[in-house]
């Protein structure tokens, strides 16, 4: 696997391509990207290799051209542990991403971020984006890196505050918060739940997830179907 020589690199990268996966990844990923269609257990193998080898040769001539690169591009940011590097190379990274697969498995990742509040306050500034993937990135940051007993209540307020989004993925990541919220934080987001100013879209897909989490109680799913708002 030479990085120097990229077109080689991503002449590799084919030779691990899974027709069937990547006709099935098609359909659920929905990015402008070209797929190679190799499968994630293997992306994450190479991304490590990446980080053994040369990280930053990869990263300062990664392409973009795919959907992979871009996995690749996250993962290997993902393993930097200079607080510095990581930041420069995150900066660069956040703007590229142009799907929910990239976004959430590079930032679940990213565990450099959990408990240092300079990231919970880019989470806050990338929610404010007019950029679909960029607010994604703000919601999940904050899922995946702050949902604890020093964040939940202010998370709720962020959530409380903002509009209904144009955009169908950022809608998504919020209900997705939401019922992570509810699994975590039961009572607080149930007083939440029953006193918002959440649009119906959110509102009830945030249910729907909850309702959809094996981690609830049937007689609490059954209640939480209640709460449900009618689409007139």
């Amino acid at each position: 696997m030479n990085i120097n020589d990229y077109d080689k690199f991503i002449t590799y990268l084919y030779t691990l391509s899974d027709d069937a996966y990547l006709t099935f990844n098609k359909k659920i990923v929905n990015t402008p990207s070209k797929m190679i269609g190799i499968r994630a257990p293997l992306i994450k193998e190479i991304s490590k290799n990446i980080y053994k080898n040369d990280p930053y040769c990869f990263l300062d001539k990664v392409r973009n051209n795919y959907y992979e690169e871009d996995l690749l591009e996250g993962l290997v940011i993902s393993k930097i542990k200079e607080p510095i590097l990581f930041d420069k190379y995150l900066e660069r990274f956040i703007p590229k991403i142009n799907n929910w697969a990239v976004c959430d498995m590079c930032i679940s990742s990213m565990k450099q971020m959990k408990k240092d509040e300079k990231y919970f306050l880019l989470a806050k500034k990338y929610i404010h984006s007019d950029k679909e993937f960029i607010i994604r990135a703000g919601y999940i940051i904050i899922m995946d890196h702050f949902l604890d007993n020093k964040h939940i209540d202010e998370i709720l307020n962020i959530l409380n505050k903002e509009k209904e989004s144009q955009y169908y993925y950022v809608n998504m990541a919020k209900a997705w918060l939401i019922s992570v919220c509810y699994v975590k934080f039961k009572e607080k987001t149930l007083v939440f739940l029953l006193n918002n100013n959440l649009d119906t879209f959110t509102y009830n897909k945030a249910i729907q997830k909850i309702i959809e989490s094996n981690r609830i109680n049937i007689s609490d799913k059954e209640y939480l179907k209640q709460l449900k708002r009618k689409i007139t």
